[in-house]
């Protein structure tokens, strides 16, 4: 069986068609569909279903795509597990991020990898899916506090503390000065889909301590929640990497710190296979990026 082949098919099923597998290879789409044409001879199954506008794979070329995917992956890991470890990095590598982290510390860090392997194709979905790895295809992901899984490995990179925050204006209003944050009712910025009522629990010198809220929005993005507290709709319980400027420039006041401890963040990947040199490569940009920059913590 030809690999080359293997490659370019897996390259058509993705992409969806020969013209933008042939632009994201390089190759002529003649070539492509004789290499996959190829294919289905040695194989005596077609793979790809011609007799629509768009191709489509039949349940053969499903299943060969499946498998196919991994065992290419597992044989480009094993080749970059035997070059020289001085030797230039090269292909790409699919990561999965969540949109806060995607926002506000991705394009730094997908900046520094491109200057440190220029040989490296990095692409990152950034979305909230909780995506599978191995069924979506990706290399690794970036978790928030992961559930301890056995099917995958990963790095801890920082620890982000949450902290309940609101505008001066919103907390002068409100009588706040020289008073604690459970003395009064604030009206409540909440995340989407966390099934909160509004309230908060937050660290206090005996234990947690209660904060009664008015449930006023309830917003899916964090970023946006940021800014309507900014603009004084109410207080929020926020990630102290996405507030700390606001919080320095005095466009926001600290509350308090949610009780319980900060949240973890990891990069994970799936533990069955030994992480390629790619992979490891972006985990230590990842590692020096959060050391020299604790903006996580």
């Amino acid at each position: 069986m030809d690999l080359n082949a293997v490659r370019d098919f897996l390259a058509v099923a993705e992409h969806g068609g020969y013209a933008e597998a042939g632009r994201v290879l390089g190759l002529p789409k003649s070539t492509l569909s004789r290499r996959v044409a190829a294919l289905e001879r040695s194989l005596g199954v077609r793979l790809l279903d011609r007799n629509s506008r768009r191709l489509r794979l039949t349940a053969e070329g499903s299943v060969f795509r499946d498998r196919a995917k991994d065992l290419i992956a597992s044989l480009t890991d094993l080749e970059e597990q035997l070059r020289p470890e001085g030797a230039p990095l090269s292909g790409r590598l699919r990561i999965s991020v969540p949109v806060l982290f995607g926002h506000t510390f991705l394009g730094q860090i997908a900046a520094r990898f491109a200057a440190l392997h220029p040989g490296i194709v990095l692409e990152a979905a950034v979305e909230d899916r909780h995506a599978d790895l191995l069924r979506d295809g990706f290399d690794a992901a970036l978790r928030v506090n992961p559930v301890p899984d056995g099917t995958l490995s990963g790095r801890l990179l920082g620890r982000n503390r949450l902290l309940l925050v609101a505008a001066p204006a919103l907390a002068d209003r409100l009588g706040y000065k020289g008073r604690s944050p459970q003395d009064l009712v604030w009206p409540a910025v909440v995340r989407q889909g966390w099934g909160s009522d509004g309230g908060w629990d937050i660290a206090g010198t005996q234990g947690p301590v209660r904060v009664r809220a008015d449930l006023r929005l309830s917003l899916s993005s964090p970023l946006a929640m940021r800014d309507a507290v900014v603009a004084g709709a109410g207080a929020a319980l926020l990630p102290a990497s996405l507030v700390r400027p606001d919080l320095a420039n005095g466009r926001l006041v600290s509350l308090g710190e949610r009780s319980g401890g900060p949240e973890e963040v990891w990069i994970v990947h799936a533990s069955g296979r030994l992480p390629s040199r790619r992979l490891r490569a972006l985990i230590d940009t990842m590692v020096a990026y959060f050391t020299e920059e604790p903006i996580l913590g």
